[in-house]
């Protein structure tokens, strides 16, 4: 069984609640499709550069994680833009 790869574009607190849920979510929306899921957290931050919203594609699709306002708006936003723009699976809260 392949490993499917989901970068969840947020900044990561383990005390939000729904930080925490979404973690859950992703990992029983997988056990219940038979798929082995890798999950990272990339900060907003990490997209504030030219060019660094494209590492992106080495993940099969991107979440935008819950609980805005994030650190970086224009982060949040290279990470939706790389989406759209490429047609890449995104989804978001």
């Amino acid at each position: 069984m392949s490993r499917t790869q989901i970068a969840v574009v947020a900044d990561y607190d383990p005390a939000k609640d729904t930080h925490q849920a979404t973690e859950a979510a992703l990992q029983h929306a997988a056990a219940a499709l038979d798929v082995r899921l890798a999950v990272e957290w990339i900060p907003t931050e990490e997209f504030e550069s030219a060019g660094s919203v494209l590492q992106l594609k080495f993940y099969h699709g991107v979440f935008l994680g819950p609980n805005a306002p994030y650190r970086s708006q224009a982060g949040a936003l290279a990470a939706v833009r790389f989406a759209r723009e490429l047609d890449w699976p995104f989804f978001a809260t």
